[in-house]
This record gives C-alpha cells, sequence and structure tokens, in this order.
C-alpha cells in the first residue's frame, strides 16, 4: 500500500496561521496595492461626481528679448512700418551679425536678414513709398555702385535703379511726394550742378530745376508746406547772407526773407506749427544768446522766449505733444543735469522730470509705441546697458525691455 500522500492544502494553511507569517503577508499585499495606485492615471482614483484636484502648472517667465549689440555709431533710424526700424551709421556689426554701416531692427530684436552692405558711413535715413532712402559717405551699396545716395529695396536690401550720381558726402535728407531733397557737401547731384543743395526726382534719379545754391555743406532738413528750411555750416543761399539756416521757397529755390542768423552750425530741425526748433553748436540766434538750442517763429525768423540753454551740442530733436526732445553733447539743459538726453517743457523750455541719462552722445531721436527710440554713440541708458540703440519710455524716461508681444 501506498502511503497516503500528504495534504499540501491543510499544511499550507495551517503554516499562514502563524502570527509572524499572517504580518509578512499582510505587508507585502499592502506594498502591492500601493504600487499598482502608483501605477493608475492621476485621476484613476478619484471618487465619482468629485472634484478633480488641481494641477500646478509652472509659470513659464516672459522671455526678455535682448536689443542686439552694435559694434559701431550709429547716426539715423526710422521705423519700417512694422514695429521695426532701420538703422544707420558707422558700425561693421549687430547682434553679431556682419551689417556694414546698415541694418533692420525687427519688432522683437532680432536683426532681419536686410543686408545692403554700405561701404562707407551712413548718414541720414528716410522711407516713403515703399522705398529706404540711404545717405552717406558711401560708393557702394545694396549691391550696385550708388554714390553718396540710394533707394534700396524695404525688404531685400538691393538697391533700385534710381541713381543720382552725387559726387560729395549726404548729411541731409527729406521726401516729400515726388522729390528727393538732399543736402551735404556735394558739387553734383543728378547729373547737374548742385552746390549742396539739390531736388532730385524720385522717379528718374535727375535733379529738378530747383536749386538754391549754397556756399557750403547742408548738415539737415525739414519741409513744412511749401518750405524747405535747410541748417548747416553755410553762409549764403541764392547770392544772399544767409548765416548756417535758411527757408527756402520750395517752387523758386530762392531763400525766403526768414533769417534767424545763428552764430554757427544748425545740426538738427524740427517744426511744429509756427514754430522752427534748431539745435546745434550756436550760442546766438537772431542776436539773442541761445546755447545749443532755440525756437525760432516761422513767420518772422526772431527767435521766441523759449530758451533751454543746453551746455555743449544738440544733435537730435524729436516732438510729441507739449515736449521737445533733445539729444546731442550736453550735461546740462532746461536749467538741471541731464546727460545727453532731455524732455523739456514746449511753453517753459525748462527739463522735465525725464531722466534717461545716456552714457555718452545721443545723434539722432524718433517716436513710436509711447517711446523714444535714441541712437548714437552710448553704451548705457539709465545705468543699463543699451548699446547705441534704446527705446525709452516716453512718461517714465526708464529704459524699456523688450518683452514678446510687448513693445
Amino acid at each position: 500500500m501506498h502511503a497516503p500522500r500528504p495534504d499540501i492544502h491543510a499544511a499550507t494553511l495551517r503554516r499562514d496561521t502563524h502570527p509572524a507569517l499572517r504580518r509578512r503577508a499582510t505587508q507585502l499585499a499592502a506594498l502591492a496595492l500601493l504600487a499598482l495606485v502608483a501605477a493608475l492615471p492621476p485621476d484613476a482614483t478619484a471618487q465619482p461626481g468629485a472634484p478633480r484636484p488641481r494641477r500646478r502648472v509652472p509659470r513659464r517667465p516672459n522671455p526678455v528679448l535682448v536689443l542686439p549689440i552694435i559694434a559701431g555709431r550709429v547716426n539715423a533710424i526710422v521705423p519700417d512700418g512694422s514695429g521695426g526700424w532701420y538703422i544707420g551709421g558707422d558700425f561693421d556689426r549687430v547682434g553679431g551679425l556682419a551689417r556694414s554701416n546698415l541694418a533692420r531692427v525687427l519688432a522683437d530684436g532680432s536683426v532681419a536678414l536686410w543686408n545692403p552692405d554700405a561701404d562707407g558711413p551712413v548718414s541720414a535715413l528716410a522711407t516713403d513709398s515703399g522705398v529706404v532712402y540711404v545717405a552717406g559717405d558711401f560708393a557702394r551699396v545694396g549691391g550696385e555702385a550708388r554714390g553718396h545716395l540710394a533707394a534700396l529695396d524695404p525688404d531685400l536690401g538691393l538697391a533700385t535703379l534710381w541713381d543720382p550720381e552725387v559726387d560729395g558726402p549726404v548729411s541731409g535728407l527729406a521726401v516729400s511726394g515726388a522729390t528727393v531733397y538732399a543736402g551735404g557737401g556735394f558739387s553734383r547731384a543728378g547729373r547737374q550742378s548742385r552746390s549742396h543743395l539739390a531736388a532730385i526726382d524720385a522717379a528718374s534719379g535727375l535733379a529738378t530745376a530747383w536749386n538754391p545754391d549754397v556756399d557750403a555743406p547742408v548738415l539737415t532738413l525739414a519741409l513744412a508746406g511749401g518750405t524747405v528750411y535747410a541748417g548747416g555750416c553755410f553762409s549764403r543761399v541764392g547770392g544772399l547772407p544767409r548765416s548756417h539756416l535758411a527757408a527756402i521757397d520750395v517752387a523758386s529755390g530762392l531763400p525766403t526773407l526768414w533769417r534767424p542768423e545763428a552764430d554757427a552750425p544748425v545740426l538738427a530741425l524740427a517744426l511744429a506749427g509756427g514754430t522752427v526748433y534748431a539745435g546745434g553748436c550756436f550760442s546766438r540766434i537772431g542776436g539773442l544768446p541761445r546755447g545749443h538750442l532755440a525756437a525760432i517763429d516761422a513767420g518772422s525768423g526772431l527767435p521766441t522766449s523759449w530758451n533751454p540753454d543746453a551746455d555743449a551740442p544738440v544733435d537730435a530733436l524729436a516732438l510729441a505733444g507739449a515736449t521737445v526732445y533733445a539729444g546731442g553733447c550736453f550735461s546740462r539743459i532746461g536749467a538741471l543735469p541731464r546727460a545727453h538726453l532731455a524732455a523739456l517743457d514746449v511753453e517753459s523750455g525748462l527739463a522735465d522730470l525725464w531722466t534717461p541719462d545716456a552714457n555718452a552722445a545721443v545723434l539722432a531721436l524718433a517716436m513710436g509705441g509711447g517711446a523714444v527710440y535714441a541712437v548714437g554713440s552710448f553704451t548705457e541708458i539709465g545705468g543699463q546697458s543699451r548699446d547705441r540703440l534704446a527705446p525709452i519710455d516716453a512718461a517714465s524716461g526708464l529704459a524699456r525691455h523688450w518683452l514678446l508681444g510687448v513693445e
């Protein structure tokens, strides 16, 4: 007879009834349950109808868009019509990219592919009817030979067929309708003899009959109705005495009777209503003391009582409402210390509380989106790094950080 087989199930039952073994089995079961719960999706354990726990989503910081570092001086700035800017000057790199004297900075602070590659400094810029006009001391730009003045495609940066063939540097630029006005140190423009100031047809590139015949370089231009205002180093216009500042009739090319008589070069002009604002190197205008900045009546040519009295040259002007913004080399203006940049009351001429404090010269200004855009040779604004290009809040005077979606 075979011995009876032991009852395995009974033996197992007896073994598991030992207290220590029971505790061990309970622990193993609990661990298995925890592992199972951990493997489930987060909402699988919620009771039906119970509110789901809110997940914490980490906040993404707003990305700060850093303005490009510019290796050199910036002399001119104009808006590109899309929230960005064309800049010109004497530089060779922008934002780490090779950009010879011309660049386009987009609204997000990045550098566009636009690269006309001027072979000499750019002094002035203007935009009109889908064209970027560029003036300076170059011989080649946009892939073509262009003496000192050119028209560029706003997206490609290539030179158009327009070629006025100016024989010397161009410093002042203004566009009105079908006419491009250019001032500088030249003797020929638009294939005609034109001394320091010319009107050039925007279609053909040929000089019009307009010929004021200025005896020394014109550095800045401004247009108002039927008048071209010119500032510079000259002493005669159209054979008549006009010291550094003149108003010239658009139709005839002859100087008007307006004659403020500055005692040194005028570098910047801005117009508002019946007032011509002039900045420069002068200390007197119309026989009255006016330190580097003056407001002149557009009718009489006499300086108004407005007298901010800057202590060094004013190179740039911009107007917005009841404020005149001035940039230059000064350290005091409007009766207060102001380093290279100031906001002046249009009535009193006093500096307001706006104090960006650039650490070097401001050479051009433009307005846009509640900001004053300054360019020049500075590397700091208000103690913050801003390399030759800075948007400054028009209300607070603080250098802006360009945030995504915010100008």
